[in-house]
């Protein structure tokens, strides 16, 4: 057999594989576009179950040209087309909404002009809300198993409804006691929110903890007794963070945080403002404290509930924490702070009182901190230390002097700073420059704010503001970018510039010193910025000079002696000539001869 008729044998038995596996792989192919063709027609059908004829994808070079479109236009354009895509896509939640609401307005209306009228007694009335509630519940549920959302706005207003037809009975017409009122809608509360569990409704639940908390307000109009408020709202809350740590719903616990502090500051507010504390104060204490507790905690325990680190994002709380942007600092910071300004109007204590508590409440999150990070949860560590810096911040500002406050801060910046850099941590870093723009406020308000009569320089207050500026000009050795840094740069040379004028203006010939302070400063940047070749430095010493210039011109000529005048002009004359001869020659020259000796040397 010669060579070429092997080889066709061999071509020949091979033939039935080939076919096998493209067979193999004709089916394969086919299953993959059935499973693409299921999930499409998944995606595209409504959540109300109505059906919907798939049509086949368009081809990828059709949609190319709308894609280049919509990335060549402005963000304006983008932000309008997305918000047309929103209103289109939701156009039926609309239509629900708008229809609900005209709904109520017209009955509404029907009331008052029957009211108007003489035609219908208060009981009467109180009946057709009842019956319009009980209609739309009935509707609502109905719709259960084909309108999803449709059947949330039902019930959603069947709930308002019950709560307004109450209000009514009670408050209005009184037709109903205290107690059945109370209990009428505290009834309402737990239908709306079993509604709202078993239907996987979030905005049931909103509803039901917002009537929830109103209803002390909405039936007593005011609160009798602190006690039964506090222990109330914290059983609201409570079961609105069980809800929460079952579903998940973040929108549910946003609610919480904000209803609920409203009503414990409110309360606080209206219980300390008479001046004379009732008995049971203590327990409304109480409730702030459990109400911190249960909104501070509830985050941790969703995250630790999902079973997994901050990478997690399958569960409903990994939707949380994504990365270092998506963190709710609001869920994480405004517990402790609300607790901590309700207390403080309830009381109205001193400020070195509330400087330990926050002292306090600062090592207690720092503590969650390290138990946070044993738990591998690392950006919720994160944020839970910025609440930790914050609360430290007010401490100091309490208990610290003036002058020492204003040096705790700037070290706690430069810590957070350096924090930021060792960790990676982005949210450490937004707070030292939030810290540092603080200071940099308190700072410009002392320095326009010096007495007349002060001693000069040797003043502690006037070292702790010099100290200060030094933290400022160190935390800018932590910030890479330029922008940043020359904004911190900014702020120490003009606060340095300020500091002398506060200083030295109201003395005798004090301007002369603050012109020599001003040149020196000029000249020091120039000649540093020149040498390390920082550009910032440079730039803010030609500004500095320009300052200078203008100053002994403007104000050195009327407000000097004459000998005073000669020498600032021939001083700062003669010096600058000669920084104008040394610099582009001497010291760029020696730098450039370093620089290109040490890379001669590396080669």
């Amino acid at each position: 057999m010669t060579g070429s008729d092997a080889a066709s044998a061999d071509q020949e038995e091979d033939a039935p594989d080939l076919h096998a596996r493209v067979e193999r792989l004709e089916a394969s192919l086919d299953a993959l576009r059935a499973e693409v063709a299921q999930l499409r027609s998944a995606v595209s059908d409504p959540a109300d179950g109505a059906s919907v004829t798939s049509s086949p994808p368009a081809p990828a070079r059709e949609e190319s040209p709308h894609t280049s479109r919509r990335e060549e236009a402005g963000p304006v354009m983008r932000l309008l087309t997305s918000f047309a895509s929103w209103v289109d896509f939701r156009s039926e939640d609309w239509l629900n909404y708008v229809g609900v609401g005209l709904l109520l307005f017209g009955v509404a209306f029907l009331f008052k002009y029957s009211v108007d009228q003489g035609w219908l007694v208060p009981a009467v009335r109180v009946g057709i809300g009842a019956a319009l509630g009980s209609a739309l519940l009935g509707a609502g549920l109905r719709v259960y198993g084909s309108r999803r959302r449709l059947r949330q706005v039902l019930l959603g207003g069947s709930s308002a409804t019950f709560y307004a037809t109450i209000f009514a009975a009670y408050q209005l017409y009184g037709l109903l006691g205290y107690p059945i009122a109370f209990a009428s809608m505290g009834a309402v509360t737990v239908v709306t929110i079993v509604l709202a569990v078993r239907q996987d409704a979030p905005s049931l639940a909103i509803i039901g903890t917002v009537g929830g908390l109103g209803t002390p307000f909405l039936i007593a109009g005011q609160v009798d007794s602190v006690t039964g408020l506090a222990v109330y709202t914290c059983v609201v809350l409570a079961g609105a963070c069980v809800i929460v740590l079952s579903r998940g719903w973040t929108s549910l616990l946003y609610t919480a945080v904000a209803g609920g502090w409203l009503v414990l500051g409110v309360t606080a507010f209206w219980t300390g403002i008479g001046g004379r504390l009732p008995p049971d104060a203590w327990a409304l204490q109480g409730g702030i404290g459990v109400a911190w507790m249960l909104l501070a905690v509830t985050p941790v325990l969703g995250r630790l509930a999902s079973g997994e680190g901050d990478t997690q994002e399958e569960s409903h709380w990994g939707a949380w924490i994504k990365g270092p942007n998506t963190v709710p600092y609001s869920l994480v910071a405004g517990p402790p702070l609300f607790a901590l300004v309700s207390s403080q109007l309830l009381w109205g204590a001193s400020g070195l009182v509330w400087g330990v508590v926050a002292g306090g409440g600062a090592g207690l999150y720092a503590g969650g901190v390290v138990g946070l990070l044993r738990q591998e949860l690392r950006r919720s560590a994160i944020v839970h230390g910025v609440v930790a810096a914050v609360l430290l911040a007010y401490s100091g500002s309490e208990i610290l002097g003036d002058g020492t406050m204003l040096v705790a801060w700037g070290v706690e910046g430069l810590l957070l700073m350096a924090l930021a850099r060792r960790l990676e941590a982005a949210p450490f870093r937004r707070t030292a420059h939030g810290l540092f723009a603080v200071l940099a406020a308190v700072l410009a308000d002392r320095i326009a704010t010096v007495a007349p009569d002060a001693t000069p320089v040797v003043r502690a207050a006037a070292l702790s503001e010099v100290v200060a500026l030094g933290l400022v000009a160190g935390a800018a050795w932590f910030v890479r970018r330029d922008g940043v840094r020359w904004a911190y740069g900014g702020v120490v040379v003009a606060g340095w510039l300020a500091w002398w004028l506060g200083e030295f203006a109201p003395a005798a010939q004090g301007q002369a010193y603050v012109s020599t302070v001003w040149g020196g400063t000029a000249a020091i940047l120039l000649v540093v910025g020149a040498w390390r070749r920082q550009s910032f430095l440079r730039i803010g010493g030609l500004l500095t000079l320009v300052l200078f210039v203008g100053k002994l011109f403007l104000v050195d000529l009327a407000s000097l002696s004459a000998l005073w005048r000669i020498g600032l002009f021939l001083g700062s004359g003669g010096g600058f000539l000669v920084l104008s001869y040394v610099l582009p020659g001497r010291l760029l020259d020696g730098w450039a001869s370093a620089t290109s000796a040490s890379t001669s040397e590396g080669e």
